[in-house]
């Protein structure tokens, strides 16, 4: 199975064709299972993350809550590919289980002086109503 997770994280590139993206990504939701950590910013490649972000859409919620602090890594700029789509994923997961986290991320965005994406984090407050990070 591995060796097909694989393939079909390889037609996730926006540079295969439109039916083979599809095709992977009805192909991921069905089959990632506990290797979601495969879809969270594959490949270090850009041109997977969009299609990638779609799949993370499908997973159990509380899988992909225990890769929280690699989601909030990736709002860090909201020109990535796929960042908006993980942002409002993270919108939906537990708060009980986020918070931790995000208290976390806004600390590394304070140290990194990176005002983007602290105002990501502070509007995911918000939004959740997590208040207190």
């Amino acid at each position: 199975m591995s060796d097909s997770i694989e393939q079909a994280i390889e037609k996730l590139s926006w540079n295969a064709p439109v039916k083979d993206q599809k095709e992977a990504i009805a192909f991921l939701a069905a089959n990632i299972g506990c290797e979601i950590h495969r879809l969270v910013m594959p490949k270090n490649s850009k041109e997977y993350w969009d299609n990638a972000a779609i799949v993370l859409q499908s997973v159990n919620k509380d899988l992909l809550a225990q890769k929280t602090p690699f989601l909030l890594e990736w709002i860090k700029d909201t020109n990535w590919p796929g960042a908006e789509t993980i942002f409002n994923l993270v919108l939906t997961l537990d708060q009980s289980k986020l918070i931790p986290h995000l208290r976390d991320a806004k600390i590394l965005a304070i140290k990194d002086n990176d005002e983007e994406w602290l105002e990501k984090i502070n509007e995911i407050d918000r939004r959740t109503n997590s208040s207190g990070i």
